[in-house]
């Protein structure tokens, strides 16, 4: 896992949880120095924002620190916190469009799809290997237990998502297979953590080849 994000997490401890950033200061110093800890502590803020640029040295620290041993009361809100964090800077955005006479079945199976990942148990467990490696860093090192308290906050954010979703995405459907949307039509449907977006449109053969047959008939009244 790379050090910066260690460093990041620290910043995140700092900003929300005095009791546990002074045991991650606690460990940094034993493992390290009082003095170097105390360097660490005062110009994280400035490292985290990018007003100071991290040393190597002081990115070295952070690859081989070990998180500190706390409870799992404690570790919760962090993970939570990162969760929303991660979501928040990589919203969930899907698209998909549906073209007259030609992709209709592929499309309609993949927004399905998409729909259905949400009711998932594992639903968004498989997050970027930064994020991944950062929770179980902060579990020392235990996978298991940390997506077992991920889980804790993506399952009902998925739940949420399916139960807003899905009716309206059948609502949709219903009105595709029954020709009763406008063309072209686009619709949003929000979710917790983003967005899908889907569009209805002719193909854009057919209507390049409109467009020249009514100039057409503009410039040549005859043209059929």
């Amino acid at each position: 896992m790379g050090a910066r994000y260690r460093m990041h997490i620290a910043a995140l401890v700092q900003q929300n949880d005095q009791a546990l950033f002074r045991k991650i200061q606690h460990e940094y110093a034993r493992e390290h120095s009082k003095g170097v800890a105390q360097y660490m502590a005062d110009t994280l803020p400035f490292w985290a924002d990018g007003r100071v640029e991290i040393q190597s040295s002081s990115l070295d620290r952070f690859s081989s620190f070990a998180f500190p041993e706390v409870s799992t009361n404690e570790i919760q809100p962090l993970i939570k916190a990162l969760y929303q964090q991660y979501r928040a800077n990589y919203p969930e955005t899907y698209h998909v469009s549906f073209r007259i006479d030609h992709n209709i079945d592929e499309s309609v199976e993949y927004l399905n799809r998409i729909v259905e990942n949400f009711a998932l148990e594992d639903y968004d467990l498989n997050l970027s290997s930064d994020f991944c490696d950062g929770a179980a860093w902060i579990c020392q090192d235990d996978f298991d237990r940390a997506q077992s308290i991920l889980r804790r906050y993506t399952r009902p954010a998925g739940e949420a998502n399916y139960s807003s979703v899905r009716p309206a995405v059948n609502e949709f459907l219903s009105k595709l297979k029954n020709d009763r949307l406008p063309i072209p039509f686009e619709q949003r449907f929000e979710l917790a953590h983003g967005y899908i977006t889907v569009d209805y449109k002719h193909r854009l053969r057919k209507r390049i080849g409109d467009a020249f047959k009514n100039f057409g008939k503009k410039i040549l009244p005859f043209w059929k």
